[in-house]
């Protein structure tokens, strides 16, 4: 019972932690991707990949804040790329995501670059020359390490409890038992009392010659 409530408490918290930590995490990359969105529609004449300027689209790797261990980068109509040089050495955008966004709904997946797991966020957004697609990329190796930790610390801790509560049964079992084995001690030595006290009369009887049948030393016995 123990055990079986301890696995229960375990997958319950661990589920939870799992979903507070997304939760985080996709508000991280949907407040990025929101963002820039407004940036590009506040963006001044046409837009094309080489309007960006100084403070108008921000898609670098982010360090600390709100935005921190994301970068973004944006897909245009036409399918040109305007990304970081970061972005570009890991492969992005992620071609899947971007697919999805055309088809006009939020993309989110979870997948891994290399060997570091991440987030990537792909939304849509129709502006005059056509639908743009804002991808940000959020690593996920803090929340694998956090999950990964909370689950170690409940093995270690329902492994420790488990132990404390068979001990414990143990001890109880045994004195529970204490009373259980004082009656059927006593219930051998009744046993054996009786047994002693039977045994010498039909002795007697026994030695009174062959007149006593079988069947009236049976009765006796």
């Amino acid at each position: 019972i123990t055990l079986l409530g301890l696995l229960v408490l375990g997958a319950l918290l661990v589920t939870a932690v799992r979903a507070s930590l997304e939760a985080d995490s996709v508000s991280r990359l949907q407040d990025r991707a929101d963002a820039i969105a407004q940036a590009m529609q506040g963006l001044p004449g046409p837009l094309d990949p080489g309007h960006e300027r100084p403070g108008d689209l921000r898609l670098e790797l982010a360090f600390g804040g709100p935005d921190s261990a994301t970068l973004a980068l944006v897909v245009w109509p036409n399918g040109t790329v305007l990304a970081p040089a970061t972005a570009t050495a890991l492969g992005l955008p992620d071609k899947a995501g971007v697919a999805a966004a055309r088809a006009g709904s939020t993309d989110l997946r979870s997948t891994s670059i290399g060997d570091t797991p991440v987030r990537i966020l792909s939304e849509p957004l129709q502006l005059a020359g056509g639908t743009y697609v804002i991808q940000v990329v959020g690593d996920r190796t803090t929340e694998s390490r956090t999950i990964d930790a909370v689950v170690e610390v409940l093995g270690v801790g329902g492994l420790v409890a488990l132990a404390f509560a068979l001990g414990g049964g143990w001890l109880d079992s045994q004195r529970a038992l204490v009373p259980i084995r004082e009656a059927l001690r006593r219930q051998r030595a009744l046993a054996a009392d009786a047994s002693h006290d039977v045994r010498t009369p039909v002795a007697v009887v026994r030695g009174h010659g062959p007149q006593i049948t079988e069947l009236d030393e049976a009765k006796i016995t």
